[in-house]
């Protein structure tokens, strides 16, 4: 799968947070633009997130945590990309467009 190879990637160059503390601190940090939430994702979680900052996109990715844990080896329901050359193609991997 492409969007698991761009997020391995991502990974190793340090520029993914896994976990929702760690998200909600990249959040709050404004470290992030681009929030990924998967399928089996609390709604209170997806809510608290989607309306955290106008400035940071959140997306519903089609897999569950398991499915992430077999690719990155860590099994969490929220990422953020920090770092804004990652944005952009995985984004047109998720939803086949940017804004």
């Amino acid at each position: 799968n492409k969007v698991f190879g761009l997020l391995g990637l991502c990974r190793r160059a340090g520029a993914l947070r896994l976990g929702a503390s760690a998200v909600d601190d990249a959040v709050r940090k404004g470290k992030t633009r681009l929030v990924l939430i998967t399928s089996d994702a609390s709604d209170a979680h997806r809510r608290k997130l989607e309306n955290a900052d106008p400035d940071i996109r959140v997306i519903n990715v089609g897999f569950t945590s398991g499915e992430l844990e077999t690719a990155l080896g860590r099994r969490c329901c929220v990422l953020a990309v920090t770092d804004d050359n990652f944005i952009k193609p995985l984004t047109v991997s998720l939803v086949g467009e940017v804004e």
